[in-house]
């Protein structure tokens, strides 16, 4: 599965969630700049680091955020340039004003050389005073393993909704129960 194809899968399922009135949800549109030089006094128009893959709202005005990434090895790397400085910078932020904000992994099937291992679809809430996050933003955190996957996230179950003939991620559940898991968000602590 290509990160287009995952991206694709939960827009679906996004799409009938907000077709039975739970929630509403799209993708981030692409910034771009606008600039000119001396070798092209015309100017371009120049794609940017893009935001979070999706963005929307539950059903009685909670926003949430997802950033949705495949990964093919056995960890997710955390240190890549466009994450960490758009991305997980912006899921923070929203965060810390009581978005959820998510990083949504999903691991296809390994094939390995005496093992196999099953594919998995983790939700991971993402917020700077959340353990995982804490030591990212220290540095001692540089991949999310499947391990951590257990510890700091919720699996995401695959469904097929009415009218589909394919599975898709069923999405809402897992940000419904971050939004019920108080412990997900620590801004909002009593």
């Amino acid at each position: 599965m290509t990160g287009r194809e995952f991206e694709d899968a939960i827009l679906t399922s996004l799409r009938k969630q907000e077709d039975a009135g739970r929630c509403t949800a799209s993708r981030y549109g692409v910034q771009a700049s606008f600039s000119k030089s001396p070798d092209n006094p015309r100017g371009e128009w120049r794609p940017i680091q893009s935001y979070p893959d999706f963005e929307g709202v539950l059903m009685g005005g909670r926003q949430f955020i997802i950033e949705a990434k495949v990964c093919n090895a056995a960890s997710f790397p955390l240190d890549d340039d466009k994450f960490k400085a758009r991305q997980y910078r912006h899921l923070t932020r929203r965060a810390k004003f009581g978005a959820i904000s998510l990083i949504v992994l999903h691991f296809p099937v390994r094939q390995l050389k005496k093992s196999l291992t099953p594919a998995l679809t983790v939700a991971i809430p993402v917020h700077p005073d959340l353990p995982l996050w804490e030591a990212f933003d220290r540095g001692e955190v540089k991949r999310i393993t499947r391990t951590d996957c257990e510890l700091h996230g919720l699996e995401v179950l695959w469904t097929i909704p009415d009218r589909c003939r394919r599975p898709v991620p069923d999405i809402l559940a897992a940000i419904e129960r971050v939004a019920d898991d108080r412990s997900a968000s620590p801004s909002t602590r009593g």
